[in-house]
């Protein structure tokens, strides 16, 4: 019994940090849509 709760905490704390490494993936690809969107509104912005 010790031994299946041992590897359920060991599967979640995975999950989560799997959840954690996913999170940050679509952060990065967040903030980098959101630089090039700032960046074209920014060189739109100089060109007008």
């Amino acid at each position: 019994m010790p031994r299946d709760q041992r590897l359920i905490q060991s599967f979640l704390g995975y999950s989560r940090l799997k959840n954690i490494r996913f999170f940050c993936q679509i952060l990065t690809l967040y903030i980098k849509a959101w630089k090039k969107i700032l960046v074209y509104h920014g060189f739109r912005a100089t060109v007008l």
